[in-house]
């Protein structure tokens, strides 16, 4: 083939001159060379046209895969992206020679969204790949723009099924490699700004999207370097949060975004509980911002609210009253929640963060003994008279800690000990 390519572009200058210098021998009368003339300009005619073709044509695969090699490197497409690449370019040629108007409106982005309406499956591959490149790449408006009309802005048949396909990509039972799913996601991702009522698809995408997301991020939270370097990732505790700060469950509706909720809930407590700075500095932001401590608390007095969810915004909470300047009010709450008979659903889990709390001692223990209303007395009333063993253990517990880590010698400290003084005799004949 290399030989053949050789002589193909060897021949047009030896047939051109041998057109112009017409030496093809003398025909001495000889009537069977009477036409070789005619015959021999048209065979190196012929000869010349065939060669300029072909060369034509080399020069055009030439600069064809020089375009490709561009758009490859300018977008860092992949070898496959490339290829895709590479078939738009041909499609387009073949078009446009039998229309030249085929190219009207058409580029990379238009070529990707036809591939991902296409039935076949490798041919919405092929387009998820192109746009989830172009997504990554720092694109310009005007293509951010046209991907969510093409895609979106369809008939709602259309943009649905398109959707569908990418929520099945998501799902992670799917059987499709970690490349593909990353496009997916850079997709739904950017169309996710755009969701309305309406949109289930869209939606329940955006929703999966959120929890493959959150997932990773709790897997990778399991070393205390990627927890380092996620404190000095600027915003992503931010988005991690978002679903919180939103307060998308009160705002919008518990069933639909609980597990949502939940899994930020986690991720937000398994960053707060890191050791050292790195753990201190993830609380800071976290106690910092103020919509996401008032969605916590407004779970903890929530009854729509899933055990589950209470557990975690309570976890959070005594978390960051460890070394929060907002401690007082917080343990204020659990006081009120712990000696309220009506909140069941949430009152052990304040006995627990006391307990933990006043075990801690320091500051967190005064600041127990010396709360709004007498707790010290209504801690005794559940240690004789609550029907909840589980209570009555929970206050004994708090009590003891009280006792043995309350470290400032005040009027409080010696009410209790006077008060366990009286109550011990009671507590030992039940």
């Amino acid at each position: 083939m290399a030989l053949l390519s050789s002589a193909l572009s060897i021949e047009p200058p030896h047939e051109l001159w041998r057109l112009v210098q017409h030496d093809y021998g003398n025909a001495d009368g000889d009537i069977n060379k009477a036409n070789l003339k005619a015959a021999m300009d048209a065979l190196y005619l012929i000869a010349l046209v065939q060669g300029l073709l072909f060369f034509y044509r080399l020069t055009y695969v030439s600069a064809g895969r020089k375009i490709v090699k561009k758009v490859a490197e300018e977008y860092e497409f992949g070898d496959q992206a490339q290829t895709s690449v590479a078939n738009y370019l041909r499609e387009t040629r073949i078009g446009c020679e039998k229309d030249p108007s085929f190219a009207n409106g058409r580029n990379l982005v238009t070529y990707a969204v036809g591939l991902m309406k296409s039935e076949s499956s490798g041919c919405f591959l092929s387009g998820a790949r192109i746009l989830g490149m172009l997504l990554w790449q720092s694109t310009p408006l005007g293509q951010l723009t046209l991907i969510k009309q093409l895609l979106i802005g369809s008939s709602a048949s259309s943009s649905h099924h398109l959707l569908q396909k990418l929520l099945r990509v998501l799902d992670s039972r799917s059987q499709y490699d970690r490349e593909t799913r990353e496009h997916a996601a850079r997709i739904v991702a950017h169309l996710a700004g755009d969701i309305h009522s309406d949109d289930y698809y869209l939606e329940n995408a955006y929703k999966e999207l959120l929890l493959q997301g959150l997932l990773i991020i709790r897997k990778l939270a399991a070393d205390e370097n990627n927890c380092r370097v996620m404190s000095s990732t600027k915003g992503l505790l931010r988005k991690i949060m978002a679903s919180v700060t939103s307060d998308l469950l009160h705002h919008i509706d518990h069933g639909a975004w609980s597990d949502i909720v939940e899994k930020s809930l986690k991720v937000m407590r398994h960053l707060g509980s890191c050791p050292g700075e790195t753990g201190r500095k993830l609380r800071r932001e976290i106690s910092s911002n103020k919509e996401a401590i008032s969605t916590m608390e407004r779970i903890l007095q929530c009854d729509k609210c899933e055990a589950e969810l209470q557990k975690q915004a309570m976890g959070i909470l005594t978390q960051l009253s460890m070394d929060s300047k907002s401690r007082k009010e917080f343990i204020q709450m659990l006081v009120d929640i712990f000696t309220d008979d009506n909140k069941y659903n949430t009152r052990m889990l304040a006995g627990e963060a006391l307990a933990m709390l006043s075990f801690e001692g320091g500051i967190h223990a005064t600041i127990i003994l010396q709360v709004t209303g007498d707790f010290v007395g209504n801690l005794i009333k559940i240690l004789l008279n609550a029907k909840n063993k589980t209570y009555r253990i929970r206050a004994a517990e708090i009590l003891q800690h009280l006792c043995s880590h309350g470290t400032k010698d005040d009027e409080c400290l010696k009410k209790l000990k006077k008060d366990m003084t009286q109550v011990m005799p009671k507590v030992i004949y039940m």
